[in-house]
């Protein structure tokens, strides 16, 4: 309890300093409430009745995946803020929506009943709303729909499972009648909020209308935290005579999210529209290690929900930074930019192996946790092949990218490279790049982490 006040007073402080304009002040209370909201790792919980006669508790604790999506947070904030700066992607009020992304996090990675769970999820909602509605109104209303569509869902799944009085995680629930219902509800409601085929329409539309900051806030934090949600739904709950019907169904949707994303990406040809499709990819694959009920896949899934979010915001600055030396982010207009930015060729380099699921990078240990896990569950063989298939387009689209920016260019024509930017812009792209090749290097801190929460 000390450390969830402690780090919520800290971001709330992020939140006042931001309304001043403070930079300095707000990175350093962004920090130091990620740092204290670690702290109450393992620290036991804490409940307080908040309508007794209802059974409606507050409950906090902090487990693996809580400690994963503070860290993320305090990354992703932190960075977007600082590079918001130094890409003049400023507005007013940035900063107080970024800030308020961050202290919702919090809240959620400590939420361990359903009522305070649901709270910081609708205020999460409001707040990415809230950054899209400061560049696009029109998108911002679509954003709104899509993801209060999905808490709808949430909310009516939540209510059920507290008629049935499991309403604090680690609860059982028999899955049959309304359980049965509350269970397929949570996987439509995160399956809109991780832009899994069907419902992935307001993905790329939104992603492509904001500039690279803050697309790296809602892809890196906001989307990422719809595989935490659907890990705390579906693992925090016990669903006790399960049909397998249903978590197969679950399975294969996000197979197919996974390589239609993927083909997407291939055919793209903006780099915003490549980071986009790649997302829908990348939340198959989450989804399908976390609705296949699998604990081995659901460590692998939420490794991938971290490297979701290191690498995307990586992927989305680097295309502004590109976009802003070059005047385009449309790879048809690119080539040979190695010649003249062998710094940001180099994070290019990153970003696309990262992407590609290329071992020592990112999302390489997540992915091959999935497929592994997947196929010694004995699920259906052909949607684990389909998985295995959607690498191989990941490793196609991402080389690609690579060649046609750096190297050769689609029509030899006589043009002037753009030059290296400053080395203060790529500071915040190289250090997220640097944190991919960790995570990719040194995946057994992060495993260990989550192996030790998982049911």
């Amino acid at each position: 309890m000390i450390w969830f006040v402690a780090s919520m007073m800290a971001a709330f402080s992020a939140i006042v300093t931001s309304i001043y304009n403070k930079l300095r002040a707000t990175v350093i209370l962004i920090i130091l409430s990620t740092l204290l909201g670690i702290l109450g790792y393992k620290g036991g919980s804490y409940c307080y009745y908040w309508l007794k006669q209802l059974g409606l508790p507050m409950c906090i604790a902090v487990d693996g995946a809580s400690v994963l999506l503070v860290l993320l947070s305090g990354i992703v904030s932190a960075a977007a803020l600082v590079a918001a700066r130094m890409l003049n992607e400023e507005r007013e009020q940035l900063g107080l929506a970024i800030t308020s992304i961050h202290f919702t996090m919090i809240g959620l990675a400590y939420a361990y009943s359903l009522p305070l769970f649901y709270i910081f999820w609708e205020l999460m909602l409001l707040a990415s709303s809230f950054l899209v509605y400061l560049w696009d109104k029109r998108i911002a209303i679509q954003f709104f729909i899509y993801m209060h569509a999905g808490s709808l869902l949430l909310l009516v799944a939540i209510g059920i499972l507290a008629s049935e009085k499991a309403t604090i995680f680690g609860s059982s629930v028999l899955v049959t009648g309304y359980g049965l219902v509350a269970f397929s509800l949570i996987l439509v409601a995160f399956a809109i909020k991780l832009g899994v085929f069907p419902f992935h329409t307001w993905l790329p539309r939104t992603y492509t209308s904001l500039p690279g900051s803050s697309a790296a806030v809602i892809s890196g934090i906001v989307t990422s935290a719809g595989a935490y949600g659907l890990y705390r739904l579906l693992y925090g709950i016990k669903w006790l005579n399960l049909p397998q019907s249903v978590a197969f169904t679950g399975f294969w949707l996000g197979a197919t999210s996974a390589i239609v994303g993927a083909l997407a990406a291939l055919l793209a040809r903006r780099l915003g529209f490549i980071a986009s499709y790649s997302s829908i990819s990348h939340g198959g694959f989450m989804y399908a290690g976390l609705v296949s009920l699998s604990r081995l896949a659901a460590t692998g899934a939420l490794y991938i929900m971290f490297a979701h979010g290191i690498v995307k915001p990586l992927f989305f600055l680097l295309a502004s930074i590109l976009a802003k030396q070059a005047g385009s982010d449309d790879i048809r207009d690119m080539g040979l930019y190695a010649k003249t930015m062998p710094l940001t060729a180099f994070i290019g380099f990153v970003t696309a192996l990262s992407l590609a699921g290329a071992p020592v990078f990112a999302f390489f240990p997540g992915e091959i946790t999935v497929i592994i896990a997947l196929a010694e569950a004995a699920l259906n063989p052909i949607a684990v092949a389909i998985l295995v298939t959607a690498l191989f387009l990941a490793a196609a689209y991402a080389l690609r990218y690579w060649l046609r920016v750096f190297w050769r260019p689609v029509v030899m024509v006589p043009r002037r490279l753009p030059s290296e930017p400053p080395r203060r812009l790529l500071l915040v792209p190289l250090t997220l790049a640097i944190i991919a090749i960790v995570a990719g290097v040194l995946p057994a801190p992060i495993f260990s982490l989550l192996g030790a929460m998982l049911p």
